[in-house]
Order: structure tokens, then sequence, then C-alpha cells
């Protein structure tokens, strides 16, 4: 299995840009898409295939990502388990992961990371990197 990376055009935040931020709350907790923090990390990844989204809330870019990552994850429930996880709140596993443009999607399999996106991705290659995992 061949590990796919994709960098999508200029539509993203790195996380040096000076933003307006906005407070979005849990507003991703729906039951479908997770929140990550450094307490549930290591036991969510490391089983299974799990796609997750590393974000900011004064990131645009990652406001737009949202209701693409619920679409994903009701077409593959059962089969990935869609997360979210703040850089600003948990630095140090973002740096670990070498988070520099937001949003960045990793897709981990059984712990390990076997794709990834940066930047503002559409469904299709959202698509593209699970169904290599799968």
């Amino acid at each position: 299995m061949g590990y796919i990376y994709i960098v999508q055009g200029n539509n993203h935040c790195t996380k040096n840009q000076m933003l307006i931020k906005n407070n979005f709350g849990d507003k991703m907790n729906n039951g479908r898409v997770y929140h990550l923090n450094r307490e549930n990390w290591e036991k969510t990844i490391k089983k299974g295939v799990v796609l997750v989204d590393f974000y900011a809330d004064w990131c645009p870019p990652c406001v737009k990502l949202e209701p693409v990552l619920e679409n994903i994850a009701e077409e593959y429930k059962g089969e990935v388990k869609v997360c979210k996880f703040n850089v600003d709140e948990n630095e140090d596993i973002a740096n670990e992961y070498y988070i520099q443009i937001l949003p960045t999607i990793y897709l981990f399999k059984d712990g390990e990371v076997v794709g990834g996106i940066e930047g503002l991705a559409n469904k299709e290659s959202i698509k593209r990197i699970i169904e290599n995992a799968l």
C-alpha cells in the first residue's frame, strides 16, 4: 500500500498567520465527528482507520471543511473514525507531526500515518486517501 500526500493549492492557513479568532465551540461533536485531545489521542489512533483533521478555530478554511467531514463520517460510518484535533489546545502533538498548514488531514491505520492532505480538501481527495487505506 502506498502513501498518498496531497497539497491543495493556496486555500489554507499557516500556524503563524494573524487572523481574527472565532469561537466555534464543539459544533462538530455530533456523535459522528469526534474531538481528540492529548488524553484520548493514543487510544483513538492506535487501532483501525482514523481520519484526523488538524484545525484551529481561527482558520476559515478549517470551518469550511466541517460539512465535508460530517459527510465523510456518515458515508464511512463503521469503517473510518473521523476526528478533529485543535492544534492551539494541543501544540505538542501537532509539533510531533510537523503540522504547519491548516487544515491538515492525516489518515492513520493502526497508529501509522498512511495518507495526508494539506489545505482545504474536497470530498473526492479525502475519499481517495481513505479508499487507499481500506
